[in-house]
């Protein structure tokens, strides 16, 4: 072998040599065996005080540690997720708790439940069915319940105490806690020291869809003899304080503010000259593909096409809180969209995909409310993804007003995920858009659905 050869042979394993001692220095740098912390406030590790500048360890990465200070908000963090952090210092500064001026503004909101994974609470696990909804096992010790839900009326939410079963005073939103973690140390006659980290999870109760969630933590260390339960029901409290002061939260619950999109200038559509009935075979031949699933990081609902190019119109409370969307056609291809144009009022958006050759579905422009008695036939996605497209029939029961504004009522059967589906008379045209249906223990066979008449106004469309 040349001598040529032989130094190309070591300068090659050189670089390669120095490529993996880079990718370790680097895995080092984003993977720290080891940091420092330090707080504005007092540091905690299972329920014990520790000094500012504590070392933590990669071999204690299930080690949860709690930041608190008085009148600010409590702050935790388990070992494995600092490390993952650029750095081997951090200053955990909490930040003072406020007053949300515009609580009292907020829809009906409750807390029902606590679940506890850590299965360290006390409390007698059972089912609670609570407007449609059946949860897992949970921590059913009303004393707790009601500390938050007074926790909340203490901050000027709208906060309804009815009993479950009760069809009185329904909230918009439910909250859920799942206890991630939970540290108690005695005091011995002096009580307890508690650390707790709860999940919180808000529930819009007419959408049935699951709409936020939020980490907070609490720690209670009041010095005061008595029960667990005491220390803990002050632990929760300063928990829920992470979650109420919250203003990602609070624009969650609020009462709406009027958001209306005017900068969209309208869409010319092609006439529909359909004057006859086409029969219930050929209206869902001709329309499944033209309505699609509205899919979002936080849930879905349905809509559907009115224009060759990629025009879909759907619910506004379906894209409320999204950051991600995409629709789903009849044969499972998935392409990303925007919304275009949208009305909180009217609860409408109109969304818009690439692409051309889309079949879109005619609207009943004729400004006649369809007689009622007549058959209609909603198409949607319903509870679950798989059940894409569904097609339900059922007729016009009613012309109502709420609000000041006009729903259609039918007995058309349907379910969450519905919502932005199109309503169809048999002649293949778009009557309404899936809104709503109401549920109770002795309500059923009521869905309403929005006028076209007002989607054509809201969104400017002209033939």
């Amino acid at each position: 072998m040349s001598r040529t050869i032989i130094i190309q042979i070591i300068k090659e394993s050189l670089k390669s040599v120095c490529l993996v001692l880079l990718l370790v220095g680097l895995v080092k740098t984003t993977f720290a065996q080891e940091a420092k912390l330090y707080s504005n406030g007092d540091i905690y590790h299972n329920s014990s005080k520790k000094y500012d500048g504590i070392t933590i360890k990669s071999r204690n990465e299930d080690d949860c540690y709690f930041f608190t200070k008085e009148n600010h908000v409590t702050q935790s963090y388990f070992v494995k997720d600092l490390l993952k952090k650029n750095g081997n210092n951090f200053k955990i500064n909490l930040k003072p708790i406020q007053k949300l001026n515009n609580a009292d503004d907020s829809k009906k909101v409750k807390f029902v439940y606590f679940q506890d994974e850590t299965n360290k609470l006390s409390g007698t696990p059972h089912i609670v069915p609570y407007y449609g909804y059946e949860y897992d096992p949970v921590v059913a010790k009303e004393e707790f319940i009601d500390e938050i839900n007074d926790q909340l009326e203490e901050y000027d939410y709208d906060c309804t105490n009815k009993p479950n079963n009760s069809d009185e005073e329904t909230p918009d939103y439910i909250i859920t806690g799942n206890v991630e973690y939970y540290s108690k140390e005695t005091r011995g006659t002096s009580g307890f020291i508690i650390s707790i980290r709860i999940k919180w999870t808000v529930y819009n109760v007419q959408n049935e869809s699951e709409e936020y969630t939020k980490v907070t933590s609490g720690f209670s260390n009041s010095g005061l003899a008595g029960a667990e339960s005491i220390e803990l029901k002050k632990a929760l409290k300063d928990a829920s304080v992470g979650l109420i002061t919250d203003e990602n939260f609070l624009n969650v619950v609020s009462s709406e503010v009027h958001i209306k999109d005017d900068s969209f200038e309208g869409l010319t559509l092609i006439k529909d000259t359909t004057s006859k009935e086409i029969g219930y075979g050929k209206v869902i031949a001709n329309s499944i593909q033209s309505v699609v699933t509205v899919k979002t990081e936080l849930g879905h609902g349905s809509g559907f096409l009115i224009t060759s190019d990629g025009f879909v119109i759907t619910n506004y409370h379906v894209i409320r809180f999204a950051n991600e969307f995409s629709v789903i056609f009849d044969n499972g291809i998935e392409v990303p969209c925007d919304i275009v144009s949208k009305d909180s009022d009217k609860d409408l958006a109109l969304l818009k995909i690439k692409g051309q050759g889309f079949t879109p579905l005619a609207l009943d422009n004729s400004g006649k409310a369809t007689g009622i008695g007549a058959t209609v036939v909603a198409i949607g996605t319903p509870a679950n993804l798989q059940l894409g497209q569904t097609v339900t029939k059922g007729i016009v029961s009613g012309h109502r007003v709420f609000d000041d504004k006009n729903y259609i009522q039918t007995d058309v059967s349907i379910n969450s995920g519905n919502s932005g589906g199109a309503l169809l008379n048999l002649k293949g045209q778009v009557i309404g858009i899936i809104v709503a249906k109401v549920k109770g223990d002795s309500v059923e066979g009521l869905g309403f659905a929005i006028p076209v008449a007002d989607a054509i106004e809201t969104f400017k469309l002209r033939y």
